[in-house]
Order: structure tokens, then sequence, then C-alpha cells
């Protein structure tokens, strides 16, 4: 199997999964991946001079990024892993359901992209929103997704 092209950089919110999950690897006694430890030598090095650790650990959101908007496309990439498997349903592995087209997809879930999305953005959450952009990203159309690729909704 072939990896897929990494279509979003980390950011924040992705560094805070990180940070959790090296919390309870710690918490378990077992031993870090060479990720995690590569990680936090570089996050310790640069706290150890001088820089904020929020900065170093990479959980602060920069100038121009928000967690509103992280937490809208991890939403929004949630929405399109749904979208996917009914489009494609996984039924080798047992589970025996008819594809639907892509346009009845995205209106089925549409009240479900509404209520992730709150009062505020509810308008811009249709069928044809949840088209373009299941259009314009194409990296979100696998059906396998894992809780580590950056911008991932799952932990």
């Amino acid at each position: 199997m072939t990896k897929r092209k990494q279509a979003v950089e980390p950011d924040p919110l992705d560094y805070r999964k990180q940070i959790l999950k090296i919390a309870e690897t710690l918490g378990n006694n077992e031993a870090l991946s060479p990720t995690q430890r590569a990680y936090l030598i570089l996050a310790f090095h640069d706290i150890a001079n001088g820089r904020d650790a929020n900065v170093a650990l990479g959980v602060k959101f920069r100038p121009g990024q928000s967690e509103k908007a992280a937490r809208a496309r991890r939403n929004m990439a949630l929405i399109m892993h749904m979208v996917a498997a009914l489009i494609e349903p996984p039924n080798d592995i047992g589970l025996e359901a008819e594809p639907m087209t892509l346009k009845d997809a995205c209106e089925k879930l549409t009240p479900i992209a509404q209520r992730l999305a709150g009062d505020d953005d509810e308008v811009m959450y249709d069928v044809a929103y949840l088209l373009k952009y299941w259009n314009e990203n194409k990296y979100l159309h696998d059906i396998w997704r894992t809780a580590d690729e950056p911008g991932s909704p799952y932990y």
C-alpha cells in the first residue's frame, strides 16, 4: 500500500494530540517512539535556549491561524470521511451497504455538517458546499484514515 501525500501541514491541534499521546506513553511506562523522542529533544532544546514553551512545542497558533478554523477543517475531514464511506462502503469488513451517489451522500450528511459547524456557520454548510469541498480536497477521498495524519479528527 502506498502512503498518501500529506495534504495538510500539522497545526497546534495536531501537536496537542501528539503531546497527549506522549503523556499516555510515559504514564504507561512505555518507551517513546523515535519520532516522539526527536520532537521532545528539539522542543526542550528550544525551551532551554529561551524560546517560549508553547511555540517550541508547536501548541500556540501563529498569526493568521485560528483554533476555530483548525476545528472546522477537522469537522470537514470527518464529514468527508463519512462521504467516502457512503459512496464506497467498506463491504470487505462485513458491512453490507449499497453505495450512494456523491450528491445523495452530501444531502444525507448536510444536517450533521451544520450541527458540527454550530449556529454561526450554518448557512455555509449546504449540499453545494460539501460537493465543492469534496472536489477541492482529493486527499480526503480515502476511506482508510488514521489518527496520525495532520488535520485528522480522530484521536
